[in-house]
């Protein structure tokens, strides 16, 4: 139970249904209640569903404060993933890599007025990275990019909106840069930490 940081990779000689069934079943005799970093990443070629009733039942039972997530499955629809999102409350850090299309997940990541973040999906997010997304909305990423902004500060003090943590963003592949909106652009010149290419390779952002 001491467990931190788990990762799992399957690759295209792993990808047998004996496998995919005992990775899923795998999860089942876990509770990690110390858990910090999770990654589950699956070749382009592999159908397996990385997100399945086994992986949320031991995230419920583990009742850890994850603060890092890396998924990369083609497998995962916006559904299953916003799923598990809601059950990482605590997340800072979000990093999807080869999905077909993570829209419904934006508009959910997108925070909502009102007097407070708390009720909205993974409040304290600091740093979100995608990878080779499929068919990715420019405008659904800037709603969600503008709604998590605190806002500029000077050296030395506190944002303008403090419960919105976002620090950096990461995008390669799904979008060239001259497509995001200038609104979102001027964040850069605010402090947000914002890069946007067009260079795919295996290599995730640190």
């Amino acid at each position: 139970d001491e467990l931190r940081y788990m990762t799992i990779r399957l690759g295209s000689t792993q990808a047998t249904p004996k496998h995919r069934e005992e990775l899923s079943s795998f999860f089942d005799h876990l509770t990690l209640p110390s858990l910090l970093s999770l990654e589950i990443r699956c070749e382009s070629t592999i159908d397996y569903y990385p997100v399945s009733p086994s992986l949320l039942g031991m995230i419920r039972r583990s009742q850890a404060s994850l603060s890092n997530l890396i998924l990369g499955s083609s497998a995962v629809t916006g559904g299953h993933l916003v799923s598990l999102l809601r059950l990482l409350p605590s997340l800072k850090g979000l990093s999807l890599v080869g999905m077909r299309t993570i829209d419904d997940v934006l508009s959910n990541l997108t925070l909502k007025g009102g007097n407070g973040i708390e009720d909205n999906l993974c409040p304290r997010l600091e740093d979100m990275a995608f990878w080779d997304i499929d068919g990715m909305s420019v405008s659904r990423f800037s709603d969600c990019i503008l709604s998590r902004w605190g806002g500029p500060s000077k050296v030395g003090e506190e944002r303008k909106d403090s419960e919105r943590s976002l620090e950096k963003v990461y995008v390669n592949g799904c979008f060239s840069y001259d497509e995001l909106p200038e609104n979102v652009l001027k964040l850069k010149d605010e402090g947000l930490e914002l890069d946007v290419i067009n260079l795919i390779n295996n290599i995730l952002p640190g």
